[in-house]
């Protein structure tokens, strides 16, 4: 399966290829936090850039969907953002007063469920990690939540700077 990546906001999706994507939705952290919903717009406007599609080159159709924010990380545990909303706010909060990023962090994936399990989570991770370099950035945060019907088994964990 050959895929090409592209920002998410440069897509002109139809409605039945957002639904068809989204159609397994997100985890309620996500999709239920009021406090989360105050960042995200501002994220999307801010970071677009770290908000990536990867689309098949045959059926041009989104295969998968990610996105991430820059922050400054010391690399100290005790540095590490406290979760996901903690995550949205401290980037936009860096992200105003001028603090120069150094890690991006995952926050979100999602792979449309008519190509699942074909490896394209796995892709999804490793382009999300190639924003890291592009974007000068040395460090990457992927915190991963596996649901029900991920298969834990077949997952290799590579160690990424």
């Amino acid at each position: 399966m050959e895929y090409i990546v592209k920002r998410f906001d440069a897509m002109k999706f139809t409605d039945e290829q957002i639904e068809e994507l989204f159609s397994e939705g997100f985890p309620l952290f996500i999709t239920a936090d009021p406090v989360a919903e105050v960042y995200i717009e501002r994220v999307f406007e801010c970071f677009g850039e770290y908000h990536i599609a990867l689309i098949d080159k045959t059926e041009d159709k989104a295969m998968a969907s990610g996105w991430g924010v820059p922050i400054r990380w010391t690399r100290e545990v005790t540095d590490l953002p406290s979760g996901y909303t903690d995550t949205l706010s401290r980037a936009i909060r860096e992200s105003e007063t001028n603090i120069q990023p150094n890690t991006l962090v995952i926050c979100a994936g999602i792979v449309n469920p008519t190509v699942g399990k074909k490896g394209v989570a796995g892709e999804l991770i490793l382009a999300l990690k190639e924003l890291v370099t592009a974007s000068n950035l040395s460090h990457v945060i992927a915190p991963l939540l596996f649901l029900p019907t991920h298969n834990a088994s077949k997952l290799t964990v590579l160690p990424v700077r």
